[in-house]
């Protein structure tokens, strides 16, 4: 029996929920209930997944001994990020939490202001290998980077209208909150014109959700701050990469059987 731990912001709740379904074998699923896990819980119970399990905490968990594999997903609030320390903090004690229970460790998280540039301190305790989703030789700096398709896509977009503020399918769900959590200290008015700069919404469409559905989940955004949307392709790559690499790992095979088509050098642990 083989225990991979998951451990994200719910930022990626849908894609986690998407790459979850998409297994060859029904996967059996432990999710650790929180306030963030919600968005993730309802995206997995609408595939026809398998088992699933909810536990209030990472000590709950006990490992089946029916399946191959097991995942244990731990979701983070996405207010963290208003905090590198705060977002540090987290990290490491969440770590710290399910490590025991699980035999290497996903990251459903980018570099995100360098929080997590020094993953392998963060983890130390740990004592498992922790997975960071990396674009070719180096960690995706964000959720923006790890969905639009890298670094190079990123910044050409950047490039094109330097007034860009990034949409994925996490940040149309929850930027209210992240806005509320990020600048409760502020006035509407000190909020619009820290952002008066930006002028367009480029939404990055993925496979977990519908981009007429985006439109319209960002209509107050563009109102309040008197943006346009566009469109672009984004891509599910660097995440499934990522996710096969920690998959193959806790498995004992050799990461091309799983994703046959990848770059191995994309797929290194952290430690």
């Amino acid at each position: 029996m083989a225990v991979l731990g998951i451990l994200s912001c719910q930022i990626f709740e849908l894609e986690l929920a998407y790459l979850l379904a998409a297994q060859e074998t029904p996967p059996r699923i432990t999710v650790v209930r929180n306030a963030a896990s919600q968005g993730f819980i309802n995206a997995v119970i609408g595939y026809p997944i398998g088992h699933i399990t909810f536990i209030d905490k990472p000590r709950d968990f006990v490992s089946s001994c029916d399946s191959a594999l097991e995942f244990l997903v731990y979701m983070m609030e996405v207010g963290l990020h208003s905090s590198k320390i705060k977002l540090q903090k987290a990290l490491s004690n969440a770590g710290n939490e399910i490590s025991g229970k699980v035999d290497a460790l996903f990251l459903g998280y980018g570099l995100c202001g360098n929080a997590l540039d020094c993953p392998e301190s963060l983890f130390e305790h740990a004592d498992i290998p922790v997975f960071l989703p990396k674009d070719c030789d180096h960690p995706v700096d964000d959720c923006i980077g790890m969905l639009i398709g890298g670094r190079e896509k990123y910044y050409a977009e950047q490039v094109k209208e330097a007034g860009t503020f990034f949409m994925t399918s996490g940040w149309v769900n929850h930027w209210g909150s992240i806005f509320e959590t990020g600048c409760e200290h502020m006035s509407m008015d000190m909020i619009k014109r820290l952002f008066a700069h930006y002028k367009r919404t480029l939404l990055v469409s993925s496979p977990v959700m519908d981009t007429n559905l985006m439109i319209e989940k960002i209509i107050k955004f563009n109102r309040l701050f008197q943006c346009v949307s566009d469109v672009t392709q984004g891509s599910m790559d660097i995440l499934q990469m990522s996710f096969a690499a920690a998959k193959a790992h806790v498995l004992n095979i050799p990461v091309k059987k799983l994703y046959p088509y990848g770059n191995c050098a994309d797929l290194d642990q952290t430690r």
